[in-house]
Formats: structure tokens, sequence, C-alpha cells
């Protein structure tokens, strides 16, 4: 084992490096990817009922655990995140310089992706991280994991718990809020929820990550595919649309309690058919995942149908079991 962790180390710290290429990175977390499943036994091929159930929570979904773990073949998701954490800790370090940094981990997923790469490049008391679990096939396998690992001394604690609902003991402590939570236009997964409960237990100076997501909206006429079937975000590549600019941005409407609304005019409405909502996430400094890098990032395709009378579009996200921008117009 600590031949893996070796190895993961320096795999963890040639994905910091800015001049390493996709093609690079992709095996990189293939490898780490493989090393994982064959310690957890997380494969589509094998995985009971449990791991491949989505947990319906109050607000949103939180994903099963066979998708969790695959997660870390989203490339610049995986590494992005990982830069900007890593560049996230070095700073607390550097206002912090006699504490351990204490990191809140909320969805850590089977494989407890970011402690797993992250822990090997510290010493221990250096960082410490408390996770939080929804689903419990995936705590009961991050709990072992990390055990196996011998990575227990990096985490205080692990928690099976519902991120929307749990009270931070000792919430003063933390430095740094993380959670990935998240799904294309922040649609299905928990992670607005999660911050509105989380980040306002949490003192004034903890550094959030992702620091922001900005989804936008760009309207589209009809498309048409040779195949008849409904266009999908790739058809929608290299397409010239209506920009409507940004519609969420999330860091300034967490202060309005999660719901918002927003309305745009717009001249002839009723010619367009499609809207595509663009997500850009903003990890830590100048760290951001840009559209098309992944599939958070991917657009989300919308359908409109708007009358020759209707003049504006209305835009809103409610705090609902359904979690996702709604639209309408009038």
């Amino acid at each position: 084992m600590k031949q893996f962790i070796s190895s993961l180390k320096d795999w963890s710290q040639k994905l910091l490096d800015t001049n390493l290429v996709e093609a690079q990175a992709e095996e990189i977390l293939a490898a780490i990817h493989e090393r994982l499943v064959e310690m957890t036994g997380v494969t589509a091929a094998t995985s009971p009922q449990d791991y491949i159930r989505d947990t319906s929570l109050e607000f949103g979904n939180a994903i099963c655990t066979n998708e969790a773990a695959k997660c870390i073949l989203d490339t610049w998701r995986t590494v992005k995140f990982l830069r900007g954490t890593y560049g996230a800790i070095r700073h607390c370090q550097s206002k912090n310089p006699s504490e351990k940094i204490q990191l809140l981990y909320a969805g850590c997923g089977p494989h407890a992706l970011f402690l797993t790469l992250l822990a090997p490049m510290f010493e221990e008391g250096e960082i410490g991280f408390t996770l939080l679990e929804v689903n419990p096939a995936s705590f009961q396998i991050a709990q072992r994991l990390v055990r196996q690992l011998g990575l227990e001394g990096y985490m205080d604690s692990i928690h099976l718990e519902d991120a929307i609902r749990y009270r931070v003991p000792n919430s003063k402590q933390f430095h740094i809020l993380f959670s990935e939570t998240m799904d294309k236009a922040l649609c299905n997964e928990a992670f607005v929820p999660i911050l509105l409960n989380l980040r306002p237990q949490l003192g004034d100076d903890v550094t959030v990550i992702p620091a922001n997501v900005v989804v936008g909206a760009t309207l589209f006429p009809r498309i048409k595919r040779a195949d008849g079937l409904y266009p999908q975000a790739a058809d929608f590549k290299g397409v010239k649309g209506h920009s409507l600019g940004v519609v969420l941005d999330l860091a300034s409407k967490l202060k309005e309690n999660g719901s918002w609304g927003l309305t745009v005019p717009v001249k002839g409405l009723s010619k367009f058919r499609h809207l595509a909502f663009n997500t850009e996430v903003s990890i830590w400094g100048d760290i951001v995942l840009e559209q098309w890098e992944s599939h958070i990032t991917m657009p989300k395709i919308e359908a409109i149908s708007a009358s020759p009378t209707d003049r504006q579009i209305q835009f809103e996200y409610p705090l609902e079991r359904a979690l996702g921008i709604r639209i309408s117009t009038s």
C-alpha cells in the first residue's frame, strides 16, 4: 500500500502541472480509478442495487455510488478542482502558519476522491478532513477505503449525514468548505441547498470551493437533426444564438436565500425554440472550469414555446424536490 500512496503522490503532483495535456491527465486518472475500483469493487458490471440507486433528498438527489465513483474520469473537472483545492490549502497555510487546515468535505462519494488525491501531498497534521456522505453504501465504502489506504490520519471524522440539514459542531474550526455535488446549470444535485445550509454556519473567513457558479442563457431557433431526434448539446456547438447574458450568479444569489427570479425582455421571442444554459465554475483564484470542459459545464438544452404576443422570458430557481432553473414566457 505504501507503494500505491507513493504513486498517488506522484500522480497528484503531475496533475498540478499546468503544462499537462489532456491525454496525460486522462491516463493518470484512469490508472487511479482502476486501482480504486480494484480496492472497492465499485463497478457497473458487478454492482448491487444499492450502488446504482440515487438517493432522493428534500431538495434534489445525491447520485448513486457507481456514478460518484466514475466522476474522477471527468478529466478537467477533477484536475481543476484538485488544483484549486491544493492552492486554497497552501493559501490558508500562509495565512495560518501554525494551524492544521481543516476541510469540511460535503458529498465525498465512495472514493473520498479529494482526500485520496490531496492527502499524500501533505504531512499528517497539516490538513484534516471532515467527510459528509448521505448515501449509506458510499459512506461505508469511503470509510473502509481511507483506512485501507492508511490515510485515516487525515480523516478527522466521517458522518452519514444529509449536508442539506447537517449542523456543524465547532463550526469556526474550518478553513475550507468543499463540495462538487453539482450537475450542469445547477440542476438535479443539491449543491445550492447544501451551501445555503453549511455556509452560514462557518466563519466569515472560510474559503468555499468552488467559489462561484455562473449560468448564462442563449436562445436558438429550431434546430433539426437529419435523424429526426431532439437536438443534443453537441448540435449547438458553433451555432450562433441570441445571448441573454448571465441569468444566475450563484455567489450573489446565495444572499437571497437561494430563491430568485429574473425577467429578461426579448424581441421576437416566438421565433426561438431552444434555450441553452451555459455553465462556468470558478473554483479558486483564477482556476475556472469553462463551458464544454466537463460534464457539469456542458450546455443544458431546454425547449421553449412562446406565443406571438410574448415579450419576455422569466427565470426562477425554486428550492423544491426537483432542482433546476425554471423558465416561462409572457
